[in-house]
């Protein structure tokens, strides 16, 4: 069963990519139920208004905020909306799998005016995954207040996103960083240019009208040379296997647990335990060609590119709209409970 979400609207104000003006703030999430359907669709439509305090309740702290890390994976709650009428620019979908107790997946998107937004997914793994993906997901858009004083500085920029992804790092509590991670795969759109930052196997893109992939972020997995090496150097450990090196985990000791543990990312938020893996993100400039009204940006956990090429998303998307996207999770959904099923979340917004 497919439910409908949409739009809560309040009178608070975000101050978010600059201090000196006020923007309206469209975050997109689901409710997570403990079902494994597809359960929630939001929809955001350019007529509607979505604000939300600047300051925004500490996560660590459950009384504070509207509902639970285990039930919540937007603040503040959707609005359920079903109006079908109106024309989709900006599209998210997620469903818990089967084999999760809580939906460990985060999305969110903001969206001051035409020309600039951000949007990103946050896909937790661990015990803590949910609570790290969370924390990120209420706080990225805070390390990025005077983001819009960096326009044209391409290095500054490159710098700001580094930075906020490592301290968003190492502001974790203490608990949550040894005993869960998160990918963070964001996307923030300056006028023509769209900057890219990622960690783990989360993925965003871009593709034009015709559902051609024009960029697509990097994985991070332990069997590259690259991030096999530094893990190495660090101290670290990384089990390949010979005949399936992209089974590849970075391997180690959890404390708390009293046990080993595999992650199959060379680079995340949290996972303090596994030494060698890293918060720095990629960082990538792309200029939006300037025909490519039309085009979409998508950000999607691996739960959708596991089962499903980002090929093939773009080109379903681009031949059938952005209301395809649901259909796009049920496909990727296993129909068997002998394949693992994982936590799916797709975010679409049209450029």
């Amino acid at each position: 069963m497919v439910s409908s979400a949409g739009i809560r609207t309040n009178r608070s104000l975000l101050r978010w990519l600059g201090r000196r003006y006020r923007y309206r703030v469209m975050i997109v999430g689901i409710v997570c139920l403990m079902t494994a359907t597809l359960f929630s669709t939001i929809v955001l439509h350019e007529k509607a208004s979505f604000s939300m305090p600047h300051n925004l309740p500490n996560t660590n702290n459950n009384s504070n905020i509207m509902c639970t890390s285990n039930d919540c994976l937007i603040y503040p709650k959707e609005i359920t909306s079903t109006d079908q009428k109106l024309h989709l620019q900006y599209a998210a979908l997620t469903q818990q799998g089967a084999d999760h107790i809580v939906n460990q997946d985060r999305g969110i998107l903001m969206v001051p005016n035409k020309d600039s937004f951000l949007m990103g997914i946050f896909d937790g793994h661990g015990n803590e995954g949910h609570t790290v993906a969370q924390y990120l997901q209420h706080n990225v858009s805070k390390k990025l207040t005077n983001f819009s004083s960096f326009a044209q500085k391409t290095e500054r920029i490159k710098e700001v996103l580094k930075k906020s992804f490592i301290e968003l790092d190492r502001e974790l509590d203490d608990f949550a960083g040894r005993n869960g991670g998160s990918t963070a795969a964001i996307v923030i759109r300056q006028g023509s240019v769209l900057y890219f930052a990622s960690v783990g196997d989360s993925l965003c893109f871009l593709s034009n009208k015709k559902g051609e992939i024009l960029f697509q972020t990097k994985y991070d997995k332990p069997h590259m040379p690259e991030e096999k090496n530094r893990i190495l150097q660090m101290g670290g450990n990384v089990d390949i296997p010979p005949n399936h090196p992209i089974q590849a985990r970075s391997v180690a000791f959890n404390v708390d647990r009293n046990e080993m543990q595999m992650l199959a990312m060379s680079r995340s938020i949290g996972d303090w335990e596994h030494i060698g893996v890293i918060a720095e993100p990629h960082v990538d400039v792309v200029e939006i060609p300037v025909a490519q009204e039309g085009g979409l940006v998508v950000c999607g956990s691996d739960g959708i590119f596991e089962s499903r090429k980002p090929s093939f998303i773009a080109q379903e998307l681009a031949m059938h709209g952005i209301n395809r996207a649901a259909h796009l999770i049920q496909l990727a959904t296993p129909k068997t409970a002998r394949v693992y099923r994982d936590d799916i979340t797709l975010i679409v917004y049209q450029i």
